[in-house]
């Protein structure tokens, strides 16, 4: 079958990862211009690239290469069974999981797939995240998975540990405009550190405690004690009727080189922007577009009664395009 080419008109990591998602899921070849470019100019995602090219070629997925500026990807159905896979620390098993999960539903039999490296990184979702706001969405159309934390693993350092299960779909009509309609409310927020100094995580949490009004004892620290390196991960859990929606924000302690780059104002910016968010949410705002976009490979390659109503935000929508494209819907 010859390759289809695509064209990023807003080329950013999640549209790439996304392009590799749909094409594995959907067995159709894809040329992705200028992907390769995208990872040269953008650096900070090439280890997450290398470490799918290795998900490819354990789980049998087909062969991913880069020719000139651009990337090919010849997929094949993933094997099934029990896989074991490493990122290295400056990459992300989540970003690794996102690529794969689609085509693994569907699959005829259950998958399972252990990661070591890194669990945590500010390039990509929390662990929370898919485990409590993604994958219970995604059963709603009947798509089931599970993850299971075993150890964090930090950006920089990696020596996480985390297990994913992923089983044939059962489709379901869903609409994600339905999603996340209840009544808002905050049931807590956690402040995670690891090697890092303890008063600041106070101060942290008395800034988002008095930034979003909420009374003591909703906003705590969890020390990770066994982590290999630094870490600073918020994650807010808003109750939306049955639906829980995790929001989040990842301290960047290393830039792609390994150099620290961490500084107390860069932790004012993100805490700001951190509680922005989750303000705006719990204002009446819509789901966040990082959840909404990441249900899109789902809907094109083993969801097709998953509708969108309600949403009209520029990446969503080219995420949208790019996957119906690859998919032919």
């Amino acid at each position: 079958m010859a390759a289809l080419a695509v064209s990023p008109e807003r080329p950013d990591w999640v549209a790439l990862r996304q392009c590799l998602a749909v094409s594995l899921a959907c067995l159709k070849p894809v040329v992705i211009t200028g992907g390769a470019g995208f990872l040269e100019n953008n650096p900070k995602y090439t280890p997450v690239y290398e470490d799918i090219r290795t998900a490819c070629l354990a789980l049998g997925a087909g062969s991913l290469d880069i020719s000139g500026g651009d990337i090919l990807f010849e997929p094949a159905a993933p094997r099934t069974g029990t896989f074991f896979l490493e990122t290295g620390p400056f990459s992300s098993a989540v970003e690794v999981l996102l690529f794969l999960l689609p085509a693994l539903f569907k699959n005829d039999f259950r998958t399972v797939v252990n990661f070591r490296g890194v669990t945590h990184s500010p390039h990509s979702y929390p662990t929370a995240f898919i485990k409590e706001t993604l994958l219970p969405t995604l059963e709603k159309s009947g798509l089931y998975a599970s993850l299971t934390l075993g150890r964090f693993g930090f950006y920089g350092s990696g020596g996480g540990m985390m297990e994913a299960r992923a089983y044939p779909a059962e489709q379901k009509a869903c609409d994600a405009g339905a999603l996340f309609s209840g009544a808002r409310s905050v049931e807590g927020v956690r402040v995670f550190i690891a090697r890092a100094s303890v008063d600041l995580a106070r101060r942290e949490v008395e800034t988002i405690r008095e930034g979003l009004g909420l009374p003591e004892g909703k906003v705590s620290i969890l020390e990770i004690r066994d982590a290999d390196g630094f870490g600073n991960t918020a994650l807010a859990y808003v109750r939306c009727g049955d639906d829980m929606m995790v929001l989040h924000r990842d301290m960047e302690m290393y830039d792609w080189r390994g150099d620290f780059i961490f500084e107390a104002d860069m932790l004012a910016s993100s805490i700001s922007a951190f509680m922005r968010g989750v303000g705006d949410f719990l204002s009446g705002g819509p789901a966040p577009v990082s959840l909404t976009r990441e249900l899109v490979p789902f809907r094109c390659a083993c969801l097709p009664g998953l509708a969108y109503t309600g949403y009209d935000e520029s990446l969503l929508r080219e995420s949208l395009r790019l996957s119906d494209l690859i998919s032919g819907s």
